[in-house]
């Protein structure tokens, strides 16, 4: 999704009114929204995989993770975009 981004701001650095379009601005403003919820869909995901990986390490719930066949959890780490690095908190 970056290189889309940045693709169509190369496109748009070419065409002035193409960055005065309101659609262009729409199309903007829609992309910031969705890294946003992506970027809050990753916290949420590993915040989750904290919580399994303490209980799975911690006594005594660690002997009914065991048993059940759970294990530790990766987090999720962004391949790509500016950040370049996962979402561990």
């Amino acid at each position: 999704m970056s290189a889309a981004v940045v693709r169509s701001l190369a496109v748009a650095e070419s065409s002035p009114e193409l960055r005065s379009s309101e659609s262009f601005l729409s199309l903007g403003r829609e992309l910031s929204a969705t890294e946003d919820r992506l970027a809050s869909a990753r916290r949420f995901y590993n915040a989750n995989v904290r919580e399994i990986n303490v209980r799975v390490e911690t006594f005594p719930s660690s002997i009914v993770a065991k048993l059940s066949g759970f294990s530790r959890a990766e987090y999720f780490e962004s391949s790509g975009g500016p950040e370049g690095g996962g979402d561990k908190e």
